[in-house]
């Protein structure tokens, strides 16, 4: 397992982020990511995925953004 792919599959960083958001709602997208990138260093696709299931927020509209 590559160095990547732990610290991508490691939600704890996300649970941070959106347990600092009281409702979280689409105009919320822009600092989630903003965040995700900081605690990442990039935006990983499982971190995304996992974030769309939560938030629910589209896929679509995380990645269009």
């Amino acid at each position: 397992m590559s160095e990547t792919s732990v610290v991508a599959s490691d939600f704890t960083a996300l649970d941070e982020i959106l347990s600092s958001i009281a409702e979280i709602g689409s105009s919320d997208l822009i600092p989630i990511l903003q965040g995700i990138q900081r605690s990442y260093g990039y935006l990983p696709p499982e971190v995304l995925k996992q974030m769309s299931r939560r938030t629910g927020i589209k896929e679509l509209s995380i990645l269009h953004e």
